[in-house]
């Protein structure tokens, strides 16, 4: 996986969005918003590089008190989430 190029993550009030920068990426019916961990996790990953699963998680429990098995599970939602969103491009 990785980061669809021009998208961001943007703080708006209290809570984070990513969007994507540049006029021609601009689609307000398709705003994501981003818990605290989920936020964690997206400014963790490399802008341009691949990155997998096992990736996420390693940041999950580098910052975060939570056994493997859950945070596994719950990051590959997390993923395809985003993927669907069209916020990280498969490989």
């Amino acid at each position: 996986m990785r980061k669809r190029p021009g998208v961001v993550s943007r703080k708006m009030g209290e809570q984070y969005f990513l969007i994507s920068e540049g006029e021609e990426n601009i689609d307000f019916s398709r705003l994501i918003s981003l818990s605290p961990v989920a936020l964690d996790i997206w400014q963790g990953l490399p802008d341009s590089s691949i990155f997998s699963i096992d990736d996420m998680v390693d940041i999950l429990l580098k910052e975060y008190d939570v056994d493997e098995k859950t945070a596994r599970a719950d990051l590959e939602e997390l993923a395809e989430q985003l993927i669907k969103a069209g916020v990280i491009i498969e490989q």
